[in-house]
């Protein structure tokens, strides 16, 4: 995830481990969009690392859809998102 604020960049890494910078493919963000929402639905209700999780998990899978819909073929995009998304939650 290029351009994104310097906090939002430390929470994705934290919980979805994306690092800045890097060249993610929809998939990767998608499993790491799952694994940090698996943090927060396991975290304590009102902690606010659990928010951040969340906040994570949201801002992974806005930029994973984003880029379905811009894919040559946004059906297979988004069925590899889906499948992306599956994964990340069973590991």
């Amino acid at each position: 995830m290029v351009g994104v604020p310097a906090e939002l960049a430390r929470w994705n890494e934290a919980h979805g481990g994306i690092v800045q910078g890097e060249d993610t493919s929809t998939e990767s963000l998608g499993t790491a969009a799952a694994r940090a929402l698996a943090r927060a639905l396991s975290g304590p209700s009102r902690d606010r690392e659990t928010a951040y999780a969340l906040l994570a998990a949201d801002a992974l899978l806005t930029d994973a859809a984003g880029r379905t819909a811009a894919a040559p073929d946004p059906d297979a995009a988004l069925v590899a998102l889906l499948d992306a998304l599956q994964g990340g939650q069973d590991g």
